[in-house]
Parts: C-alpha cells; sequence; structure tokens
C-alpha cells in the first residue's frame, strides 16, 4: 500500500482486517497483492514513463525488412507473455503484475523500430554472407523469426534442415554457387586463422610481460624483451629437452651449446612460439 500511496488508517483499517481473514495462514506477497487490489485498495500499475513518450520506428528499407521486424516483434512479444503466464501459474507475481507484463509486452511490440529488419535486409542486399551466417545458420531453436520471415519472403528453407544443407542454404540467399562458397570459406578459413594467431599472440605477450629476466648484463628485463632479443639475435629454434618429471625448454641458435631459457609457466615459451609462428607465415 504504501508503494502505491496509500496509507492504513481510520477510515481502511477494519476493512483491512476483514480481509486478512481472506487469506491463507502464511500468505505470499502475491495472495495480499490480489486481495487488495481485488477490493480496490490498490491500484492498477503505471506504465513505466517511456510509454508516454513517442518512438520513431522508422522505415523499412524492403518487404523483408518489414516481414522480419513483424515477426521478432510477435516473437518477443510472445515469449514475455509466456513468462508472465509462468510466473503466475507458479505464484511468484500477483494478477495485477502479469496484468501488467503483459500490457507493456503487447505495447513494446508496436514500438519495435525497424533497425533490426533493416541490417539484415542491407546485409543480404549487399551479399553479407558473414552477417548473414551469425542469424540463419544457427539451430531452429535460435532466430526463428528471422528464419521465418526469409523464408516467406525469398522461398529459401531456412528451418527444419541438416545443418550442411541451412550453410548451404545461405550462400544461395547471396546468390553464391558451390565454387564461390568454396573460395569464400577458404578465405574466412585464412582470416579466423590468421585473427586467432594475433589473438594468441596478444594473450601470450600480455603474461610474458610479467615475467622477469635477466640479460647478459645482468640487467632485468622482461620475458618479451628476453625472447625477442634471443630472436634477433638468431635463436629461432624451440628445442625441449626431459629434465626429471618436468620438461625444460629453451630458444637455440643452430647447433650451438648456447641457448635462451624458456618457460611454460611465465609465458616466455607461449609467446616465443607466438611470434615464431608469425614470422613463419
Amino acid at each position: 500500500m504504501r508503494h502505491n500511496g496509500k496509507s492504513i488508517n481510520e477510515q481502511n483499517a477494519d476493512i483491512l482486517t476483514m480481509l486478512a481473514r481472506l487469506l491463507p495462514d502464511e500468505p505470499t506477497y502475491p495472495h495480499v497483492e490480489d486481495v487488495l487490489h481485488a477490493h480496490g485498495l490498490i491500484d492498477d500499475l503505471p506504465l513505466p514513463d517511456t510509454f508516454s513518450k513517442p518512438v520513431d520506428v522508422g522505415q523499412p528499407v524492403s518487404p523483408l525488412a518489414s516481414r522480419v521486424r513483424e515477426l521478432v516483434a510477435a516473437s518477443v512479444c510472445r515469449r514475455a507473455v509466456e513468462f508472465a503466464d509462468k510466473e503466475l501459474k507458479a505464484g511468484r507475481i500477483s494478477h495485477r503484475m502479469h496484468r501488467h507484463r503483459c500490457n507493456i509486452a503487447r505495447l513494446d511490440e508496436g514500438r519495435h523500430t525497424f533497425e533490426y529488419g533493416n541490417r539484415m535486409a542491407r546485409a543480404l542486399a549487399e551479399r553479407n554472407v558473414e552477417s548473414l551466417l551469425k542469424v540463419l545458420d544457427t539451430s531452429d531453436e535460435h532466430n526463428r523469426a528471422s528464419k521465418t520471415a526469409f523464408e516467406e519472403v525469398l522461398g529459401v528453407k531456412l528451418l527444419r534442415l541438416r545443418p550442411a544443407a541451412r550453410h548451404r542454404a545461405v550462400f544461395l540467399l547471396c546468390g553464391y554457387n558451390e565454387a564461390q562458397q568454396a573460395q569464400w570459406e577458404s578465405l574466412a578459413a585464412q582470416r579466423r586463422a590468421e585473427s586467432e594467431a594475433e589473438r594468441g599472440l596478444q594473450d601470450a605477450r600480455e603474461a610474458a610481460t610479467q615475467a622477469r629476466y635477466k640479460d647478459t648484463e645482468d640487467a632485468v628485463i622482461t620475458g618479451v624483451e628476453h625472447v625477442d632479443r634471443a630472436i634477433r639475435e638468431g635463436y629461432s629454434t624451440i628445442r625441449s629437452y626431459p629434465r626429471g618429471a618436468s620438461v625444460r625448454y629453451v630458444l637455440a641458435r643452430g647447433e650451438e651449446r648456447t641457448a635462451r631459457r624458456l618457460s611454460a609457466k611465465d609465458g616466455t615459451l607461449a609467446y616465443a612460439r607466438a611470434v615464431l609462428g608469425t614470422l613463419a607465415s
């Protein structure tokens, strides 16, 4: 009642006492809320302030964008209502709160913008396979509304397919034949490998930066400096030697007996591997 700006006073104390008898011995918060609301002692929950302001939903760039927006908005609304129904059935929210959540979900459906639908339509127009794969080349439980919109508007089936067929369907949307698809995938795999190598190098560099070594003049340097200097001086082969139950790693130069120590624990081994791998590629 306090949250609704209502006070308990001489006028309603007797009524509240009588209403309390309608409740079970150990009522939940939703039980009390339902009784108070049913007898007019608390009001409907107000809509958030955002609904008092108009929203610019934009304009669709194509029929596909329009259908994507329509189906996605309906799907979001349906999931919100289904969740509210589940919460009500479990007794975790009152009927008042359930009605409030459903009202918001239905109002939000009409305020859904064309931003996402337009983005998907532009990705198709630009033959942006990478963007389309992220949304459309997923299991049937994900992005179902978007896939349905593409199927309805463009006639390309994306649901209830085996993964390989679904993957191929996305390339068909962009007009790729099988040879063009193979070329695109080869280049994509190369880009991923380069990106992973760069991430590996950065991660290894960060770890090796924390390590401390001494150079030939007994000055303290980081693990990164230790490895970089060794590689510049021609120590470009990683070798390993068993030492009891452990393994010793070094950077070697030709057949020389001298070497530069590496460690798997402090990141210098991983950093040396990453740097040498980058140089080799």
